[in-house]
């Protein structure tokens, strides 16, 4: 079923057991009637609706990416007690959803499901899978922390057992300084900590990988500490995009490779240890425009791409290399 042009409230009709792809998307519709015959919603379905409150039919047990993005006047869903699997971004940005309670049936939810969903309360109560507490969902046996729902600045503790950061968790989030109980987390995957207010971060030494743009933007970003004996080797690409207010940093010796744009307008950076990592490679723009002071590498031979350095404040110079375009 697809019906491009409605206002106000629609009543699906009881012949209809699917609403396709994109079927009500941007309708200007405050209302919808979904019956029990449905059994299907796909992707993009309601995307951009203004409706208020959505009722799912026992027979969806899946509810598809975007299906209700961007609905800005959504407060309530009823989740049917048969529902398994919401797909990747199916409530983002939706900034008015106010409550959720997970039946015992839900067992998966993909990346960013609730991006941007910033007052959304859940009750996981009759679900084993997931554990709501202190305005973080965590998923996966409580392994992974998959979404944050605060309004107010805050310091936050991350509570020991958990391995993974999912992409978008604290975008454009009110935090300010994160610690982690435990040395169990092992990723933080991408745009985690995008455009958010946070200024300190200590990384654990259990850090092995931090997937591109992770602090992306960050402005308010002054501090970061990795644990003594982390093992992470890579800073990738957009790391620490445009954090201007970086200065407290002091890679970890097992560092080997810089991506690009990593350190990109980090206008208060100075030194930041190289002369103790294992760097091998410096990819194309890292260091541009950044306040970089001290490059020191005696230990390895080094790649250093093109613009690496460029009109950043560096004041020292030393390493051995094999290649300087």
């Amino acid at each position: 079923m697809c019906v491009p042009t409605l206002s106000g409230e629609y009543v699906v009709p009881n012949y209809v057991t699917s609403i396709f792809e994109g079927c009500f998307r941007a309708v200007k519709l405050t209302n919808i009637v979904l019956h029990e015959n449905i059994s299907s919603i796909k992707s993009w379905a309601f995307a951009g609706t203004k409706i208020t409150s959505i009722k799912i039919p026992d027979k969806v047990i899946t509810i598809s990416t975007n299906a209700f993005r961007s609905c800005s006047n959504l407060r309530y869903v009823n989740l049917s007690n048969k529902t398994t699997i919401l797909e990747s971004f199916c409530f983002a940005d939706c900034p008015n959803l106010l409550f959720m309670d997970f039946p015992a049936t839900l067992s998966n939810i993909g990346q960013s499901a609730f991006v941007g969903c910033k007052n959304l309360r859940i009750d996981t109560s009759k679900n084993s899978n997931f554990e709501y507490v202190d305005q973080m969902l965590f998923t996966n046996e409580k392994k992974t922390l998959s979404a944050y729902f605060g309004t107010e600045t805050r310091d936050l503790i991350i509570p020991d057992g958990l391995t993974s950061i999912d992409s978008y968790v604290f975008n454009n989030m009110k935090i300010r300084y994160v610690t982690f109980n435990g040395q169990t987390l092992t990723t933080i995957n991408e745009r985690a900590f995008e455009s958010s207010t946070i200024e300190k971060i200590d990384i654990p030494s259990s850090v092995t990988y931090i997937e591109p743009k992770c602090f992306y933007g960050c402005n308010n970003l002054s501090t970061v500490n990795f644990i003594s004996n982390n093992a992470l080797t890579v800073i990738p690409n957009n790391c620490f995009y445009n954090c201007q207010k970086l200065s407290n940093i002091k890679l970890p010796p097992s560092i080997q490779t810089i991506g690009e744009n990593a350190f990109w307008s980090c206008f208060s950076l100075g030194d930041i240890g190289m002369s103790s990592t294992q760097i091998s490679k410096i990819n194309e723009f890292a260091f541009q425009n950044s306040g970089l002071t001290t490059f020191v590498n005696t230990k390895n031979s080094v790649t250093i791409n093109f613009g690496s350095f460029m009109n950043c404040g560096i004041e020292t110079v030393s390493f051995i290399t094999e290649s300087v375009p």
